[in-house]
C-alpha cells in the first residue's frame, strides 16, 4: 500500500510528503477476536506515524536483564504497559474466634496491555483500517501465566476495562464486552483479550467536537482455592487510567476526526 500526508492549519496547506510504502501483514502477528482467540496483526499495517505496536513488542521493550520490569510508555497513538506479577492467595480462617488471613498459594503471570488510537481520512475512516471509524479505540491484553504456581489450578484471571467520557459517556463508550475471565489454562491456550471503545462526535463539545475518554485497565485474581471461593483481588498496581483526547475539527476536511493519548505530547487540531 502506498500513502502520503500533509498538514493543514488555518486554511493553509503544507506540501505533500513523498510517497511511502506500507506492507500489510496477513499471516503473522498476534492473534481480531474469535471466541476466546484474538489477533493484532492489523497493527503491523498501520501507517508509520501512528506508531502502533503489538503486545509482543511492548513486552519485549519491558524485558531487561533477563526479567520483566515495569514498562509504562505513552506515545501519541499508543499506550503500552507490561509487568510480571506474583499474587499471594489468601484463605480466611477463624482462630480463637478471630478471622485470620493465611497464605495458601501463589500465582504468577505477566500481563501486557496496549491501547491503540487513530486518525481518519476525509470519510472519517481510520487510516489503519477503513472498516473502522477514525475515533475508534482498541484495548488489547495479553496475559501469560508463568513462573511460580502453588495451589492455583482453579484460580481465574479477569481482564477488565472501565471507561469515563467527558463531556458525556458517549465520548468513551464500550462497544461489546468489557471483561474476560478464564482459568490459567484458558489464558495459556488463548492469551489475548480485545476490547473496543467508540468515541462519538455527537457526544463531544465545542468547535472542534472535543471529548476526553479515560480508560481504566485492571486485572482481578479470584476463583476457588481448595474448594473455597476466594474474593476477587485487584492487582492494584496495574490499575491505571490513561486519558485519550478526541476531536473532529471542521478545520480539517482531509482528516475527519481522531484520538491521541493525553500524555503522548501531541494535539490533533493545534
Amino acid at each position: 500500500m502506498r500513502w502520503r500526508a500533509r498538514t493543514i492549519a488555518a486554511g493553509v496547506n503544507d506540501a505533500w510528503t513523498t510517497w511511502r510504502t506500507a506492507t500489510i501483514n496477513t499471516t503473522g502477528g498476534q492473534p481480531i477476536r474469535s471466541g476466546e482467540q484474538a489477533t493484532q496483526s492489523a497493527a503491523a499495517a498501520s501507517p508509520d506515524f501512528l506508531d502502533h505496536f503489538t503486545t509482543e513488542t511492548c513486552r519485549q521493550e519491558g524485558w531487561q536483564g533477563g526479567r520483566a520490569v515495569l514498562h509504562n510508555q505513552y506515545r501519541p497513538f499508543t499506550w503500552c504497559f507490561t509487568l510480571t506479577y506474583g499474587v499471594v492467595l489468601i484463605h480466611t480462617v477463624i482462630v480463637d474466634g478471630v478471622k485470620v488471613k493465611v497464605p495458601a498459594g501463589l500465582t504468577q503471570f505477566t500481563a501486557t496491555t496496549v491501547i491503540l488510537t487513530r486518525v481518519g481520512n476525509y470519510l472519517a475512516q481510520a487510516l489503519d483500517d477503513y472498516s473502522r471509524h477514525s475515533r475508534d479505540i482498541d484495548v488489547w491484553y495479553k496475559i501469560e501465566p508463568e513462573g511460580v504456581s502453588i495451589n492455583d489450578n482453579s484460580i481465574t484471571l479477569n481482564a477488565n476495562i472501565t471507561t469515563a467520557g467527558h463531556p458525556s459517556p458517549g465520548v468513551c463508550a464500550v462497544d461489546g464486552a468489557s471483561s474476560r475471565t478464564a482459568l490459567r489454562a484458558g489464558w495459556k491456550s488463548a492469551p489475548y483479550a480485545h476490547f473496543k471503545i467508540k468515541s462519538s462526535t455527537a457526544a463531544s463539545s465545542g468547535f472542534h467536537n472535543e471529548g476526553t475518554c479515560r480508560i481504566g485497565t485492571y486485572i482481578e485474581v479470584g476463583g476457588y482455592l481448595n474448594g473455597k471461593l476466594l474474593n476477587d483481588e485487584d492487582v492494584e498496581n496495574f490499575v491505571t487510567e490513561p486519558e485519550v483526547m478526541c476531536d473532529t475539527s471542521p478545520k480539517y476536511t482531509d482528516h475527519r476526526g481522531g484520538c491521541v493519548l493525553g500524555r503522548g505530547n501531541r494535539a490533533l487540531h493545534g
